[in-house]
């Protein structure tokens, strides 16, 4: 049997939260814009400044603002145009763009792989982008949005774009991976 995947098609997932936010300067000092995440060896401290104009993962919120797409309801769109979940996924990863993009041209937003963000699991959504720019505390969860491949679909449907879940610093699974994201007018 041959196989023809072309991986950059695909999702990056098996990356901790620490890969991705090193990622995220790396593409940021590539680019020579701003690096937003400062990682510490010494102290083991990891801020982060959501005002730099680099790449970094996206707050909660933004995350959620980001999926919805412009929309008020709860998706944005049909769950079986829009996702890959446990029911049609056939238990593995699929490539992006093959189902349908929300109104911002956003694809599996929903499902699919879950994808880190740059804050606590469990902060009130008013102090999100706060709890963002904190030093980094490695004894807690950081929030994971949107669900994966292997969500059963009531999951995908019922909490809709506020599925979240959340992994410690160093977690890394075959349904876990991210995207970055940068400030609006940023250069």
């Amino acid at each position: 049997m041959e196989f023809d995947i072309k991986l950059k098609d695909y999702p990056v997932v098996n990356v901790s939260w620490v890969d991705a936010i090193k990622f995220c300067n790396n593409l940021s000092e590539m680019l020579t814009l701003e690096k937003c995440y400062t990682l510490n060896s010494v102290s083991e401290k990891i801020t982060v400044d959501v005002s730099k104009n680099g790449f970094r993962l996206p707050t909660d919120g933004e995350w959620q603002f980001a999926c919805r797409g412009g929309e008020k309801g709860y998706r944005y769109g049909d769950i079986d145009e829009i996702a890959w979940f446990e029911e049609n996924s056939n238990g593995r990863l699929h490539q992006v763009k093959t189902k349908k993009s929300n109104n911002f041209g956003l694809f599996d937003m929903i499902g699919n792989v879950w994808e880190w963000c740059c804050n606590h699991r469990g902060i009130p959504f008013e102090e999100i982008e706060e709890d963002a720019s904190r030093p980094i505390n490695f004894e807690y969860e950081y929030a994971i949005r949107g669900g994966s491949f292997l969500c059963h679909c009531s999951y995908c449907n019922r909490y809709r774009v506020a599925a979240r879940n959340g992994a410690l610093w160093d977690s890394t699974s075959s349904h876990l991976g991210f995207r970055c994201v940068r400030n609006v007018g940023g250069r």
